[in-house]
This record gives structure tokens, C-alpha cells and sequence, in this order.
């Protein structure tokens, strides 16, 4: 795979026109193989590429997506019948624009087609509250489509109250952290600026700054896997506020325990925002007999507590909440250790992989 050399933008644009009238006179488009309605390969004349071997192309040729500067994608090159054909390791993304290129120049580009069936995503943004400590360690971006990844910081900026970009607030980190839908992705500010004993918090200082106003913008031409742009821009304006170093404790939690015989829920007040993935993810309930009782749950009050919706009445009994000790507020600190950690002190509490909060219904 050739090494494209550092070049100004005018003079990639002023190649690629060249080339294009010289090298492609017949103008025959490259041509999509589609499978189960995804974009699976692309084929174009084998008279682009002359001398140059079949065992050769992925010297020479590459497939780039976007304008300048190239970003290949990784995919395997084959001779059919006259024709050049790439298949993507992944498939093509709908309505991306692409780019076929040989020795540092533009011989061929498609586009694949939006799927017009599908819906424009939607975005919910998490934490949902408006004052964020000024050691939160994650955000979350919820979207009701599956989306083009490894793009995220294109699309999301961070501004001050000047509406200045705050840059290196988030952590560039290929691959995202995205779940296997590609629907949520998470959003790590930086942990080595946020942990006060770190050379980059001692150079950087913490990604936020209490008292500051920020807004997390997200840009609406951040495509769906189908190529569709979210419905519209997003914005979260927050407010900072102090540090949080306490770790949390089942042991606060409020209850509202429903009564036997009805499928009323369970309600748990957590006295503050716990962390939204992971309260999802890290919470059971058990009975007398050990045995997980089926349900529900949903996030209230901005993250701050939990119903449980029950698949069944409830039966008079002892229960139990089983919480895995990774469960964290927003600053990062689980039910077993803060986040930033003085290892020279003590545990304040003992560590556990699970932590229990027993209830009877009557």
C-alpha cells in the first residue's frame, strides 16, 4: 500500500481534475454489488489500472472514503471478467461518497445510494442532567439508528460560554467504544487529566473547570449506517460544578417496596445520578430462594433512581438487591473505591465484587 506524501488541498483538487479527464475518457462508472440490501463490492475497468499486475493492486490501488485526505478502507482486490472488484471488510456505508485511487490519484468515485426506507436517527445524550461534577469520566450518546463509526470526533464539540471548541476534552480512542449495535457510544473524557496525581493533569489540568457553562453540540450530518443524517443538530448546555470523590452507597438508597399480589414497581432513589449504562447493566433482584426475579427496569428522576417493573405479582417474601461493585456515579467512583485514589490511604470500605440490600414484601 503506497504512502500518499503531505500536499495542499488545491493542488489534490487540481490533480484529480486532470486525471480524471485524461485516465477515465469513457467515464463508466464503477458498479456496486449489493447483498441483502448492503453495499458489499464495487467493480471498474481494468483498463484504469494499466501495467500493473493482478497480484499487485493492493499496491496500487486503494479505496478511500471522503475527499482530502484519503482515509482507505480495508478490503481484498480481485480480476473478474476485465473488471477490478474490492470487497470492504465492512460493508459500504449508505450514502458515503467514495473514492477509487491509484498512484495518488483519483481514477474512479462512487456513491452509495441512502436507503430512503429507513428513519433518521434520533440522539438522547446522557448524563440528562444540567450540572455535571468537574471530574465526570464519561458521557453517553444514545441514538435510535445504528451509525457510522470511527468519525465521532467530527461531529461533537465541546464549547465554551465564548463558544469557543474546548479541544482534547475527549479521548480519540479508534476503535470507539460503541455497543454491538452501534447505538451508544461512550464518551471517555480524559482519565490522565482527571486523576490529579498524573503528568498530564499536572501539565493539562482537568478536561472541566467548576463553574464553567459548556454545550456538547452534536452536528446533524452524522450519517446512520442506512446514510441518513440525524433529524437535526443536538445541544446540551451544563452547568459545572465541584469534584465529586464520595464514593456511592446502597446503603442511602431510598425504597418504595409495592405490596404482594400486584405487578406494582419497585422504586429506588439513589440520592444521586449513578452512571446510566451501568446502572442498566449491574443491578438483580433476588429472591428468598435466590432466584432472579424477571422485570424491568427503567432510569427516573435524571438518572438518580430506578423502577423495577416486575414480569409478575409479587409473593410475599424476603428479597434482596444484588449490585455489582463496578457500579459507578459519574465521577467514575464504583461502590468499593473512588476513582481518583490516594493509594497510600486505607479502603473505606471493604471490597466486594457485590454489594446486597435486603427488602420483605408483605
Amino acid at each position: 500500500m503506497f504512502v500518499k506524501q503531505p500536499r495542499s488541498h488545491l493542488l489534490w483538487v487540481l490533480s484529480v481534475l486532470l486525471f480524471s479527464f485524461c485516465s477515465n475518457p469513457n467515464n463508466e462508472p464503477p458498479e456496486i454489488g449489493w447483498e441483502n440490501n448492503r453495499a458489499v463490492s464495487v467493480s471498474f475497468s481494468r483498463s484504469l489500472v494499466k501495467g500493473v499486475s493482478d497480484d499487485s493492486l493492493s499496491q496500487y490501488i486503494q479505496v478511500s472514503l471522503g475527499d482530502f485526505p484519503p482515509n482507505p478502507i480495508l478490503g481484498e482486490f480481485s480480476t473478474i471478467d476485465g473488471k477490478i472488484n474490492f470487497i470492504p471488510v465492512v460493508p459500504f456505508t449508505r450514502g458515503m461518497h467514495y473514492h477509487i485511487i491509484a498512484e495518488e490519484k483519483i481514477i474512479a468515485e462512487f456513491t452509495v445510494p441512502a436507503d430512503t426506507e429507513s428513519k433518521n436517527p434520533n440522539l438522547t445524550i446522557f448524563p440528562s442532567q444540567d450540572t455535571l461534577p468537574e471530574n465526570i469520566l464519561k458521557m453517553y450518546l444514545v441514538f435510535t439508528e445504528p451509525m457510522v463509526e470511527g468519525q465521532s470526533l467530527l461531529h461533537i464539540h465541546l464549547l465554551n460560554n465564548n463558544g469557543d471548541t474546548l479541544s482534547g476534552t475527549f479521548l480519540d480512542l479508534q476503535p470507539e467504544l460503541w455497543n454491538e449495535k452501534s447505538t451508544t457510544l461512550t464518551l471517555w473524557l480524559d482519565p490522565g487529566r482527571i486523576k490529579r496525581d498524573l503528568i498530564p493533569n499536572k501539565i493539562l489540568g482537568n478536561p472541566l473547570t467548576k463553574g464553567e457553562t459548556l454545550m456538547l453540540h452534536v452536528s446533524e450530518n452524522w450519517k446512520s449506517k442506512t446514510g441518513l443524517k440525524l433529524n437535526r443538530h443536538y445541544s446540551k448546555t451544563f452547568f459545572v460544578d465541584s469534584r465529586d470523590e464520595q464514593i456511592p452507597s446502597i446503603n442511602l438508597w431510598t425504597l418504595s417496596i409495592p405490596t404482594s399480589t400486584t405487578t406494582s414497581p419497585l422504586v429506588i432513589n439513589f440520592s444521586e445520578p449513578l452512571d446510566f449504562s451501568l446502572t442498566l447493566n449491574t443491578l438483580q433482584l433476588l429472591d428468598e430462594n435466590e432466584k432472579v426475579v424477571l422485570g424491568k427496569i427503567e432510569l427516573t428522576d435524571e438518572e438518580k433512581g430506578i423502577v423495577f417493573l416486575p414480569l409478575n405479582p409479587w409473593k410475599k417474601g424476603n428479597y434482596k438487591i444484588k449490585v455489582e461493585s463496578r457500579l459507578e456515579d459519574l465521577a467514575g467512583n464504583n461502590l468499593s473505591r473512588p476513582f481518583d485514589k490516594d493509594l497510600k490511604k486505607k479502603a473505606a470500605v471493604e471490597e466486594k465484587d457485590f454489594y446486597e440490600r435486603a427488602f420483605v414484601v408483605e
